[in-house]
């Protein structure tokens, strides 16, 4: 049986002991179905396998055939009143919890059927130490079964953990205007009279939009009925990347929201298409629990002069174009920055709201999880990202830099707190982070298949210093990486950095980055505040 989509290495969790920031280890999608008999499934969260060593969780039939879970005190069960508590209520598995750590728990509502969270507390038998995480379950009624589970997470500190959800309540105004169904035509009728602080409700269905595109005023939230049942797709052709299945217009800052849908695209490398457009001065607009997946251009872009805002609780798979020239970002950041211009580079702002945040999310099989550039300030923790054999080529994370004085490149990154892996029945060693410009900071990722922290090069490395937007400030401590040298010849450099050797005169070690702290540097407030 197959307990995860890409495979797990053991032992990981003998790097986990050491984060000072809490890295979430999520799965992705699984499809793992647990036997309707009383020996059940025993799933180690750590990893992936289904034996009874070390089980993080066990799910078993009751003697009535009734799905239910055994608890135990290195496997215990979020719990309420002497039964499952699932997480339909709640967004957080926490030490302040109830659990159960004995006996057999009944399963309570997850025997009415659905999908459905359950928390769990375990201790990682590696390290010793006791970890949070959560499984998703889909079951049927009246007895719990046919049942499988969609997706596992735990974290790796022994702090709490937010849940990836799906469709939740909102309230995001006093009118909601809710169209008749998920085709543009009526979607975009719904959306030609709605105002900052309108709501727009996008039902349950299946609905291919084709070319067109829908666009939102300033301030208006979109909503769909969830990611597993609005589901918008594009199936026409993109000539060019100016353009989303969604698009959200800020003008000078009043933002929007979307949230709770699925955005498929065409599968097509020979076309730019995107999923959602964040468009303009977009200043505290948020993006969550939405999947993307089969964009050429991106799963979210982003453009717009000093743009914040944040994303997450989602899942961005499978974005990737390599046919007449390389792209797929599951997201990318354009900061609109123009040399000599009213919309000039942005100063350093690290720690603040002032970025584009991308937490507790899900990246797989995208050219590049993120990239950026114009003047761009990103910040990206607390995720999982995965390279596959199609996209071992490129780097997970990226940041450009400036090809030309006549343009900027990328501003800032604060990069901490993430999972970068690779598909192990593939290769065995990918790049993790690569940037060419900006500034910042990159701590607490556990990558153990990279060969390096980063690699640092910039666009153009030819010229008198300081190049223009070149790295003078990075930042980078707290990285687990593995050397490789018996994968990688020259110029591969069997450092913890390597700076590409024509760059080696521009971005020197003390001067232009740094392997300690960052004096001064504190982390924005986790989870962003604009998170309901």
């Amino acid at each position: 049986m197959s307990v995860s989509l890409f495979g797990r290495l053991a032992g990981l969790a003998l790097l986990f002991a050491v984060r000072a920031e809490a890295v979430v280890v999520d799965s992705g999608p699984v499809a793992i179905v647990l036997p309707a008999t009383t020996a059940g499934l025993q799933l180690n969260l750590v990893n992936g396998t289904t034996v009874a060593s070390g089980s993080d969780l066990r799910i078993v039939a009751d003697g009535s055939g009734r799905l239910s879970l055994i608890a135990g005190t290195g496997s215990a069960v979020l719990a309420r009143d002497g039964t499952l508590a699932p997480l339909d209520e709640t967004l957080s598995v926490a030490p302040a919890g109830t659990y159960a750590t004995s006996g057999t728990l009944p399963a309570g509502r997850l025997l009415t059927g659905g999908v459905h969270y359950v928390g769990l507390r375990f201790v990682d038998e590696a390290s010793g130490g006791t970890r949070y995480g959560y499984a998703q379950i889909t079951t049927t009624a009246p007895t719990g079964y046919p049942a499988t589970i969609l997706r596992y997470a735990y974290e790796t500190a022994g702090t709490a953990i937010t849940v990836a959800g799906d469709s939740r309540l909102f309230a995001d105004s006093l009118e909601t205007r809710v169209a008749t169904s998920c085709e543009e035509a009526a979607v975009r009728e719904q959306a030609a009279s709605a105002t900052a602080g309108t709501t727009v409700f996008i039902p349950a269905g299946d609905c291919d939009w084709s070319d067109r595109q829908v666009s939102f005023a300033p301030g208006v939230h979109v909503r769909g009925a969830g990611r597993d049942r609005t589901i918008l797709r594009r199936g026409g052709r993109m000539p060019d990347a100016f353009n989303g299945l969604l698009r959200l217009r800020c003008g000078t800052g009043t933002a929007g929201s979307v949230a709770d849908l699925a955005l498929v695209g065409n599968a097509l490398e020979d076309d730019l298409d995107n999923g959602i457009w964040v468009d303009g001065a977009c200043v505290d607009f948020t993006i969550r629990d939405i999947r993307a997946t089969g964009f050429s251009n991106a799963g979210v872009q982003v453009r717009g002069y000093g743009q914040r805002g944040v994303i997450y609780r989602s899942d961005l798979i499978a974005n990737y174009r390599c046919v007449g020239g390389c792209y797929g970002y599951g997201v990318v950041v354009y900061g609109g920055a123009v040399p000599n211009s009213t919309t000039p580079m942005p100063p350093l702002a690290l720690g603040t709201r002032e970025a584009v945040f991308v937490e507790d999310s899900y990246f797989a099989d995208n050219r590049h999880s993120i990239a950026s550039n114009q003047g761009s300030r990103y910040v990206f923790r607390h995720k999982t990202a995965l390279t596959t054999a199609r996209t071992r080529n490129f780097c997970m994370l990226d940041a450009h830099g400036a090809e030309d004085t006549d343009e900027h490149g990328s501003r800032s990154v604060e990069i901490y707190a993430n999972y970068l892996r690779v598909d192990t029945s593939a290769m065995q060693t990918s790049e993790a982070i690569v940037l060419r410009g900006g500034d910042g900071v990159v701590f607490d990722n556990l990558m153990p298949w990279s060969p390096y922290e980063a690699r640092l090069l910039n666009e153009v490395c030819t010229g008198t210093y300081p190049l223009h937007d070149q790295i003078m400030a990075l930042y980078l401590w707290n990285n687990t990486f593995t050397p490789r040298p018996d994968f990688y010849t020259e110029p591969y450099q069997a450092e913890p950095v390597w700076v590409d050797p024509a760059c080696a005169p521009y971005l020197v070690e003390g001067r232009n980055y740094f392997r300690f702290p960052k004096p001064g540097y504190g982390a924005y407030t986790y989870p962003h505040p604009l998170r309901d």
